[in-house]
């Protein structure tokens, strides 16, 4: 039963991460700017994590839902921040882009492999303490301001 408890409880995640990025995600930003509203997502999306793996089901399905509202703009808000300075943009986009498709490509083999060795639910502890590590990095999403002569 826990698997297909695990599988409605993801699909909620996937969910809750689309119908939150399109309509909330820029007010939210404009709102509290990119480093505070990183800060509360990702720490959303590692206590939901946390509750999918060690929650009852009603708990894990809460946890699906926070975990999708963490994961909901990282990947958008990182793409923006890499093309605030229009002379590296190109670069910084390339990298950024290139860090997000290999996690989305080795992500889940990863998880797998941890999977069979670990059990599944474990192995998803992972998504979790990443998203709590990355939180001292957040602050390079930050608006770079131009020069102060730069008429941009």
């Amino acid at each position: 039963m826990v698997p297909v408890v695990l599988v409605f409880a993801l699909n909620g995640a996937g969910s809750a991460a689309w119908s939150s990025r399109i309509p909330a995600g820029p007010a939210r930003l404009d709102r509290y700017g990119r480093v505070a509203t990183l800060r509360a997502l990702f720490l959303l999306a590692g206590l939901g994590s946390i509750l999918v793996v060690l929650g009852s089901a009603p708990v894990a399905f809460l946890g699906a839902l926070l975990w999708g509202l963490g994961a909901s703009l990282g990947f958008p808000v990182g793409m923006s921040a890499a093309s605030d300075n229009p002379v590296r943009a190109a670069a910084r986009v390339s990298v950024v882009s290139t860090i997000g498709y290999v996690a989305f490509l080795a992500g889940p083999p990863v998880i797998g492999w941890l999977g069979d060795h670990v059990g599944v639910l474990r192995s998803l502890l992972v998504v979790g303490v990443l998203a709590l590590i990355v939180l001292p990095l957040v602050g390079a999403t930050r608006a770079v301001r131009p020069p102060s002569g730069d008429p941009a």
